[in-house]
């Protein structure tokens, strides 16, 4: 009896065992949980790898000579003169040819002097009223006897207002441009020969 209760235990241990051993083993269950991994992770878009053009070496810029054209005739602008002012220095001093019957009157000095025989040709005296005027006035030529102030008549007018009108007939190398050489009668009549040398003025008549 007790050999038959052992192999009754035998028996069910065999039985039991199998079926413990086969309880972890789940091969569909992990098959399916590892196809549901699979399908649960979603495929990732691929890439696509952009490709750079290789970078290239530009020739070096040179500089272009531009040639005008032959057929094109060129522009031609207008160019102006400079224009430039020249100041002319007229000359000073002493005229050469002296203005006839200044009606303002040539400035001078008058003296007096004994006439004779003077430049014109002629032959006065001290108690005509006669004068003689500077070389620089008569400007005489060759023949001093044609010189066209001979025999010219001038007023002159002393400082104290007094006139006296004589006639030319000499002619005064010392005198300067606008002086008057008058005879001791003449200038008696402007001015005290004491004096000497007084300022007057004279005009053509």
């Amino acid at each position: 009896m007790v050999r038959c209760s052992v192999l009754a235990l035998a028996a069910i241990a065999m039985i039991s065992i199998p079926a413990v051993m086969a309880a972890p083993v789940a091969p569909e269950s992990v098959s399916l949980t590892a196809r549901d991994n699979r399908k649960c992770k979603p495929k990732l878009p691929s890439t696509p790898t952009e490709t750079l053009p290789a970078p290239t070496q530009s020739a070096p810029i040179r500089d272009v000579e531009v040639k005008p054209d032959p057929t094109q005739q060129p522009e031609i602008l207008p160019t102006s003169t400079p224009t430039s002012t020249t100041a002319v220095n007229l000359p000073t001093g002493t005229p050469t040819t002296p203005p006839p019957g200044n009606q303002s009157g040539n400035s001078g000095e008058a003296t007096f002097y004994t006439p004779g025989t003077g430049s014109c040709g002629g032959n006065n005296s001290g108690t005509e009223f006669v004068a003689a005027l500077s070389a620089q006035y008569m400007q005489n030529s060759a023949n001093p006897n044609n010189n066209s102030h001979c025999g010219s008549k001038i007023r002159v007018t002393g400082a104290s207002g007094k006139s006296v009108d004589v006639t030319v007939v000499d002619t005064c190398p010392e005198c300067a441009m606008y002086d008057v050489d008058m005879s001791p009668e003449a200038f008696n009549a402007i001015a005290n020969p004491v004096d000497g040398r007084v300022p007057v003025t004279w005009t053509l008549l």
